[in-house]
């Protein structure tokens, strides 16, 4: 099945009529980025300040940040700006924000070059503290690791579209006995995936299953636009992920970039693809027929 979109996959998931609206704003002297990634918590609601975006003429003009705002009876308040304890310019802090039982996942994919991804704590008050800053062991300028982030029950996943030649990567990370001790467990890549794939683009996580976009180039100022493509893994086992499914588009469909953005929720997947269709966009649904087949559904 496939779903009219706009642009992006959030955007047709977002149809949810509200009693009242109020616009997040934040624009302090130098900011650029305000809106780049955002997430509900609970009564908060974060929103990512990078410095940049793919795709737009934005400068990598800070470190980047997180702006937190918290519910006052109707009004939304901001009550902090969190940024990394080693932050410095052009690191793209707040790109990609996962959360799962009082922790929060920040990708940074230009820190260092190759990428980070911080992961905070929040106390019984609401406030947060940086714990750990995790990175590629062997990663390489241009990785961009922490472009997307997923995170849930002590698995993080951390995508590296741009690692060897763009052909991309996902980092799993998973969680010791303490909530800053973390350490790399696998490297995943979807089989006959190559340069310029940008396997990792974006990832979502849902029990023993992780679903992750390889859209290829899919900026408005790309070359090379691709059909796109999109992965199923499976935990067999603590630190061993298999490829369950690939998902490709149709012959004749007319989708284009599939796997610019993700959901996952069981038997059911939704892929964007938002340079389908001379650019009016779509999303794809999927849903698993058995144990591990996959299919678009009608």
């Amino acid at each position: 099945m496939r779903l009219a979109a706009s642009l992006c996959l959030a955007a047709s998931l977002l149809t949810v009529r509200w009693a009242s609206a109020q616009t997040f704003r934040e624009a302090p002297p130098g900011a650029v980025g305000f809106g780049g990634a955002a997430l509900i918590i609970g009564d908060q609601v974060l929103v990512g300040r990078p410095g940049t975006l793919i795709g737009f003429p934005l400068p990598a003009s800070h470190a980047g940040a997180i702006h937190v705002f918290r519910r006052d009876g109707e009004r939304w308040t901001e009550t902090e700006i969190l940024s990394a304890n080693d932050g410095t310019l052009g690191d793209g802090f707040g790109s990609a924000l996962a959360a799962d039982g009082g922790l929060l996942a920040v990708g940074a994919p230009g820190a260092d070059g190759g990428g980070a991804v911080y992961v905070y704590q929040r106390s019984s008050t609401g406030r947060w503290t940086e714990r750990a800053r995790l990175t590629a062991s062997n990663g390489a300028d241009g990785d961009r690791l922490g472009a997307s982030v997923a995170l849930e029950g002590g698995v993080l996943l951390a995508g590296a579209p741009g690692r060897e030649s763009d052909r991309g990567a996902v980092l799993v990370f998973g969680r010791g006995s303490g909530v800053g001790d973390w350490s790399a467990r696998s490297v995943l890549q979807g089989s006959g995936t190559g340069a310029h794939d940008w396997f990792g683009a974006a990832v979502a996580l849902d029990g023993q299953r992780a679903l992750i976009g390889a859209p290829g180039p899919w900026t408005l100022d790309s070359a090379g636009w691709k059909p796109g493509q999109a992965f199923v893994f499976r935990a067999a086992r603590r630190d061993a992920w298999v490829e369950e499914g690939r998902m490709v588009p149709q012959a004749g469909d007319g989708v284009q970039a599939l796997g610019v953005a993700v959901l996952l929720d069981g038997s059911d997947a939704l892929v964007g693809a938002p340079l389908s269709d001379t650019l009016a966009g779509a999303v794809v649904r999927y849903r698993r027929d058995g144990a591990s087949a996959w299919a678009p559904a009608g």
